[in-house]
Parts: C-alpha cells; sequence; structure tokens
C-alpha cells in the first residue's frame, strides 16, 4: 500500500485559506486586545477626573500633582499607565497611556474652557490599528488634538471646542517678508474663534485685499474682500458670488457662495456650500435660506421646510444634465461610464444651518458610452428620506433612453414615467410615456423635424389607450443648410384612443435672414390631413 502525499496546488490552497482567516480575524483580535488595554485607561482616566472634581470643589481649583490626589494608577511588572495632568488657561483634563498602545483617553475636567467634561481618545496619526480603535469605540473625528502627531476622536461630549494644537497655530499666525515688502501690507487680528491674515497687495486699497481665516476647524479660509466683509474673524458676503473658498486634505475645494442678495435687508438670503474635486466637478451642493439676519447680515436662523443638501458624482460642472437635442460627442471630459446625482431637501434645519431631517428628494442615475454621450438616465423620486439621506418611500420614476448617429446627434428621446417597479427593475405601471424622434439634414446636422408622441394612459399590461396632444416641431433651410428659411408646429387637437380625430393645428412662419416674418405667418386651425414627414397640410 502506498502512502499518498499531499500536492502543491492543495498546500497552496490551505495556505491562500489560512491567509485569508488571518487577514480577517487579526484585526478583530487587535482591536479586542486594544480595547481591553484602553479600557484601564479609560478607568484610570475617570478616576483621577474624579479625584480632580472633588479637589476642585475644595480648594477652587485643580492640581497637576497626582500625589494630591492620593490616587494609584494600576500597573504592573511589564506594563504600566501613565497620567498626565494638564491645567492650562484653556485646558483642563487628565491625558492617560501605557506602553505599546498608540492611543490616549482624554478627560477633560468639568470646569475646563473647553471640551468641559468630553472623553476623547487620541490616535497615532498614520496608524490604522490606532484609528480603528477610536473608531470602534464610536469615536467621531475632530480637528487637532493635545499631543502632537496624533488624530482626536470624541467619545462623549459635542467635540465643540478649540483643541490645544489648533490654539497654537491660531496664535502662532504671522506675516511672512514677502507679504510685508515693497508696496505691500500685512496684518494679522486674533479673535475668539480664529485668526486673520489681512494681506494686501497695495496699502491702504481694500480692493486689492484678501483675508486668510484660520478657524477653530484647523481649516484655513480665503475671504475674497471685493464681495464680503469681515466682521469679528467671520467673512459676511456683501454680494452674489463666491465670497469664501477652501481646499481640504483630499486636494478638494470647497466654496461659498451668495445665490441671492437681498438689497432691501442688505444681506445674503440664499446661502449655498459647493465642493469640487480636482478636476473641477461638483461632488456636493448644499443650499439654506435665511429667515433671520443680524445687524452686520450674518444669518441667525434658517428657514424651515426649504433648502436642499446634494451629492454624487459628476461628469461635468454643473449638475446631472438631461439628455438633448444638441448633445454631442467629446463636448465634455468624462471619467465615469456610470454617474449619479442626489438631492434631497430639507424638513428641519438647526442654527448652524445642518439638515436634521429631510421631507422628500430625487436620486438620479446616468450611463454614458463610450464616446461620452448620455444613453440612460433615472431619476427615483422619493416621498420619504431618512437622516442618512436614504430613499426611504419612492414615489415614482422617470427614465429617459436615447440612441444617437454618427455624428453625436440624438436620432430619438423617450421619457417615461412609471409608477411602480419589480425586483428586477421592470416598470409595472406606466404612467406616462414621452417619445421624440429626430431628422437631421445637411452637412452641419440641423434638426429639421422633431416628431413627438405623447401617451398618457395605459392598461394593466402597460399598453397604449389614449394619446396626449403634443406640438412637433419642422425646419427648413437653404440648399446650403446655412440659413433656416421657415419653422413649422403641429399639434392633434383631440386624440381618441390614440387616433387624432379632432384634426389637426398646423402653424406655418416663413422666415427671412434666419428672423421670424410674423406677418406672414399662416395658422390653419383643422387640418384633417398631415405629411408627418414635413409637417404640410395636404388639404
Amino acid at each position: 500500500m502506498k502512502n499518498k502525499g499531499f500536492t502543491l496546488i492543495e498546500i497552496l490552497v490551505v495556505v491562500l485559506i489560512l491567509g485569508i482567516l488571518t487577514a480577517i480575524a487579526l484585526p478583530k483580535y487587535q482591536t479586542a486586545v486594544d480595547k481591553s488595554s484602553f479600557a484601564e485607561l479609560n478607568l484610570a482616566a475617570r478616576n483621577v477626573s474624579h479625584a480632580q472634581e472633588i479637589f476642585h470643589l475644595q480648594n477652587g481649583y485643580y492640581t497637576t500633582d497626582l500625589d494630591d490626589l492620593a490616587i494609584k494608577l494600576p500597573g504592573g511588572e511589564f506594563q504600566h499607565t501613565y497620567a498626565t495632568i494638564g491645567n492650562q488657561e484653556d485646558y483642563s483634563y487628565v491625558k492617560t497611556s501605557r506602553p505599546g498602545l498608540n492611543n490616549h483617553c482624554v478627560y477633560y475636567f468639568k470646569n475646563s474652557q473647553n471640551f468641559p467634561g468630553e472623553i476623547h481618545c487620541e490616535a497615532l496619526k498614520d496608524n490604522d490599528r490606532a484609528a480603528r480603535l477610536c473608531t470602534t469605540l464610536g469615536g467621531e473625528r475632530i480637528p487637532g488634538s493635545l499631543t502632537d502627531n496624533y488624530n482626536t476622536y470624541v467619545l462623549n461630549g459635542s467635540g465643540n471646542g478649540v483643541s490645544s494644537s489648533v490654539a497654537n497655530a491660531m496664535n502662532s499666525l504671522q506675516c511672512s517678508e514677502e507679504e510685508t515688502s515693497g508696496n505691500k501690507s500685512c496684518q494679522v487680528t486674533k479673535y475668539e474663534n480664529s485668526s486673520v491674515k489681512t494681506v494686501c497687495t497695495k496699502k491702504n486699497d481694500p480692493n486689492t485685499c484678501k483675508h486668510y481665516i484660520y478657524d477653530k476647524n484647523a481649516y484655513t479660509w480665503e475671504c475674497d474682500a471685493s464681495k464680503s466683509k469681515l466682521v469679528d474673524g467671520s467673512c459676511i458676503p456683501t454680494a452674489t458670488g463666491t465670497y469664501l473658498k477652501r481646499w481640504d486634505e483630499d486636494g478638494n475645494r470647497i466654496e461659498m457662495q451668495c445665490d441671492s442678495f437681498d438689497a432691501n435687508k442688505n444681506a445674503c438670503s440664499q446661502i449655498a456650500e459647493r465642493t469640487y474635486n480636482a478636476n473641477s466637478t461638483k461632488i456636493e451642493a448644499d443650499r439654506r435660506y435665511c429667515a433671520e439676519y443680524d445687524a452686520n447680515g450674518g444669518c441667525l436662523a434658517y428657514q424651515q421646510n426649504k433648502g436642499y443638501d446634494s451629492f454624487g458624482n459628476l461628469n461635468n460642472s454643473d449638475s446631472a444634465s438631461l439628455m438633448t437635442s444638441n448633445a454631442q460627442a467629446g463636448s465634455l471630459d468624462y471619467s465615469n461610464s456610470t454617474t449619479n446625482w442626489t438631492q434631497v431637501n430639507c424638513a428641519t434645519v438647526d442654527s448652524e444651518g445642518a439638515c436634521l431631517s429631510y421631507k422628500d428628494g430625487w436620486f438620479t442615475t446616468s450611463n454614458w458610452d463610450e464616446n461620452k454621450r448620455e444613453t440612460y438616465k433615472e431619476i427615483k423620486f422619493c416621498s420619504a428620506v431618512t437622516a442618512d439621506r436614504e430613499c426611504a418611500e419612492v414615489k415614482s420614476y422617470t427614465t429617459m433612453e436615447g440612441s444617437y448617429n454618427a455624428n453625436g446627434k440624438l436620432n430619438n428621446i423617450s421619457v417615461q414615467e412609471c409608477n411602480a417597479k419589480d425586483a428586477a427593475g421592470n416598470c409595472t405601471s406606466i404612467k406616462s410615456l414621452k417619445n421624440t424622434e429626430y431628422t437631421w439634414n445637411g452637412p452641419s446636422n440641423k434638426a429639421s423635424a422633431e416628431v413627438i408622441t405623447h401617451c398618457s394612459s395605459y392598461d394593466s399590461s402597460n399598453n397604449c389607450t389614449q394619446y396626449k396632444p403634443a406640438t412637433s416641431t419642422y425646419r427648413t433651410f437653404t440648399d446650403d443648410y446655412k440659413t433656416q428659411t421657415s419653422f413649422t408646429q403641429v399639434t392633434c387637437n383631440k386624440y381618441t384612443g390614440t387616433n387624432c380625430t379632432g384634426g389637426w393645428k398646423v402653424v406655418y412662419t416663413p422666415m427671412v435672414n434666419g428672423k421670424d416674418d410674423v406677418a406672414n405667418r399662416v395658422t390653419i386651425d383643422n387640418c384633417s390631413n398631415v405629411n408627418t414627414t414635413t409637417g404640410q397640410c395636404l388639404d
């Protein structure tokens, strides 16, 4: 009897399986170990914090000496928990740490000016394991930290304060020699929640100035002095357009824009925040409507049941554009074959302008062909939206589908309104369907006809039972197709089912030098026979 060993493939499969299991299990094991270690840090910090509050009650201040608190920290032969007490002007806290753990636990005391009573988890920067521990514990990251080279996550509290590293950066803001050379001027002004550096290319000329605002969120904003004014370290819009912008760590540009300025109130009534990626493609756009203003034109309160949040990935910098008859290949630089855009409308808005709940919204998905043309679009209208900006209840669907000729012009486009879809995405209840057929002629592809049919009623099998009157258009041109010579509109007066039984209304307008010759316009109110290719009445 021969002993049969393992083949090389079998061994490799086992090694691969073990590798996969290790990759899945190891992070979970590491997090479990780190959570146990952090629990000791948390216990130590809590005990110190409790003792500090008693000390403060008895003495009116916080001590920086652990011996005053008679606190013994947990420790052993190989591991110790260390505590550092901070009692600076704006920060009163205890920070605990231990060897082998790249995290700190920070308890702020109740009378700390910043983050009073909050609990923070600090994670070593660029250390996935340390960051994973803080997020696993439910931490929300905020700018800055107590400790250099660490990130801060709020475990308990609002995070409403200024981290010491951010405060140090604000306090160290200063002008460079270049910014004060020649006829230039530069001035740094410190405010409660920001520091502002004002740089002017010409002294005493405010139109040449820019304000650089370093705020408590560690953001550096560029304030356009020509469209805003600086009030107590804040940039207040004074005209429509972009008045404030910054760049985030991913290279995205965030712009604050005034979409509508109320001259009577001398304030911006519609404020938008829009985000663009490195290619200047819009990826987020929010708008709020101001309801109450302060004396300087700043917004104090926002209108309820108004405003929206929108986001997604687009192939242009405007919006999720609908297919149009003049779409051409190569007109834009498209990087995605599928794009999406969502807009959810606010129900309640807080004093900071954040949407707390949403009332409805629409969710758009578009497909693009290899020639960078939109071929399909679905718009899902939702009558209820969750706090996470997800569709909770679908009201209806609108889909658009089109095809193009060799010159990139639309051959046809169909727009379908659907009440419901099945699990496979098929429409089970059509509300309406509008179809447009295009005819293009000449070397420059002029649209000579746009013939529209619009079905407004369907039976249970989704067969059209009733047409809706729609206006088709026809155009004629000179032989070289450079100048339009006429414009004709044709509309059925009445449909019985899918048959035009009420005659056709034909409006023929001649054109001279490309302009309507209204004086010679001809209107036929009831034509019984129409050429559907040219739009001519054949009566």
